[in-house]
């Protein structure tokens, strides 16, 4: 990732150069037309590299769905709940006084549970007493918590599912369905630590 993003500058500050050089003179020179305008696009917009990084590692639970398509993985970016990618904002609250999914993370993991998901919310704190790791979870649509910008959509846990964020914003694991046997989670959170 750093050796893409030191590239990526310098290749930045060689292209400024040669799009200052073509404005000057009003020569093309090695860049074409659609080269610049592409260039100039990229030029401070570099989203896909801040958000749209995806990690695929042990501290991460594959769940067999791969992110977003985009055409330039270092300007675009799709927010996606896939694991190993950074957890998409949604509003959620009142119209009046709204917050961010991005607001709940913290120091902790954090469940964020489907509108159906209160049992993910019991057997976490379940989880966070045995283990004792700390487990901030809400459930969507729950008091303060309705969903006013697609939470489904974007996290894609299903009516009773549940995703899983790390402490660092990116999404660990992510469970379609209601919890069939307690030890999903457990036994997820227990990989993903290493332990």
């Amino acid at each position: 990732m750093a050796q893409q993003i030191t590239s990526q500058s310098l290749q930045n500050s060689i292209n400024v150069q040669l799009i200052g050089a073509a404005a000057a003179t009003g020569a093309q020179g090695p860049l074409t037309a659609e080269q610049i305008a592409a260039e100039s696009r990229r030029y401070g917009n570099h989203l896909g590299v801040e958000f749209g990084t995806v990690y695929q590692s042990s501290a991460v639970i594959a769940d067999g769905t791969e992110p977003p398509e985009v055409a330039d993985s270092y300007s675009d970016y799709v927010p996606s709940a896939t694991p190993g990618a950074r957890a998409p904002h949604v509003w959620l609250g009142h119209p009046e006084a709204r917050l961010s999914t991005l607001d709940l993370f913290g120091s902790a993991f954090t469940l964020l549970a489907g509108p159906g998901g209160g049992a993910w919310c019991t057997v976490a704190a379940e989880v966070e007493r045995e283990l004792g790791i700390p487990i901030d979870r809400y459930r969507i649509g729950g008091p303060g918590l309705r969903d006013l910008g697609g939470f489904t959509e974007a996290y894609g846990p299903g009516e009773d599912g549940a995703v899983l964020v790390r402490p660092d914003g990116h999404v660990a694991w992510r469970s379609a369905t209601g919890p069939a046997i307690g030890t999903d989670l457990r036994d997820g959170l227990l990989h993903i630590l290493a332990r």
